[in-house]
């Protein structure tokens, strides 16, 4: 996970230094459709699986993109995905994520250069919170990618459609010493719209 970190502040490294043109910024907000969250459980040598369906929620992020060649674009990115409840039963519990990542993004397309695909990797912080109890879980980190495209018009507005895909695992030790590890993903889907700033 740390060479998964320091190779995602390497590239937006090199990006900012190798950088021949003006960069931009593009903020963006979207909304969410989640798939299935997808819980393993190991203790006392047993396995337990769960899935719990999610709730429809928000990202807002921000990027720097700096040009390279005339159809290619690098840099880097921060999010926030809004904590979404994960449903099963009474289940009061939300899950929330805060990625950083590596970004590239192309505009192969001559005839409609506003055309784009990008892809990210990175990592992602996330935590577990209950409303109903205020408890919340110790934050830890996994493995953020996807993939998306999406169209850019002259005047700066972005439309956007994007997969995530988060995946995780995590080690607990309850008082008793007792050992469990957990094992954690979830597709996501989403539509964003957003605006280019040139610096």
């Amino acid at each position: 996970m740390k060479k998964l970190g320091t190779v995602v502040l390497a590239v937006m490294f090199l990006s900012a230094s190798a950088a021949f043109a003006r960069p931009e910024i593009n903020v963006r907000v979207g909304l969410d459709a989640s798939d299935t969250f997808s819980e393993d459980r190991e203790a006392y040598g047993k396995t337990i699986s769960s899935s719990f369906n999610t709730e429809t929620g928000f990202t807002i992020g921000s990027e720097i993109l700096f040009p390279v060649f005339k159809i290619l674009k690098v840099g880097g990115g921060i999010e926030y995905l809004s904590a979404r409840k994960l449903v099963k039963g009474n289940s009061e519990t939300e899950l929330f994520l805060l990625p950083i990542y590596a970004a590239i993004q192309a505009n192969p397309i001559k005839a409609a250069q506003g055309v784009f695909f990008r892809g990210i990797i990175g990592v992602a912080v996330f935590g577990f919170v209950n409303e109903a109890t205020t408890w919340m879980a110790r934050p830890d980190s996994g493995f953020y990618l996807g993939a998306g495209s999406g169209y850019e018009f002259p005047f700066g507005l972005i439309l956007g459609l994007d997969y995530k895909y988060f995946i995780a695992s995590s080690k607990y030790t309850d008082n008793l010493g007792a050992k469990y590890e957990y094992s954690y993903d979830i597709a996501i889907i989403g539509v964003n719209i957003g605006y280019k700033f040139k610096l």
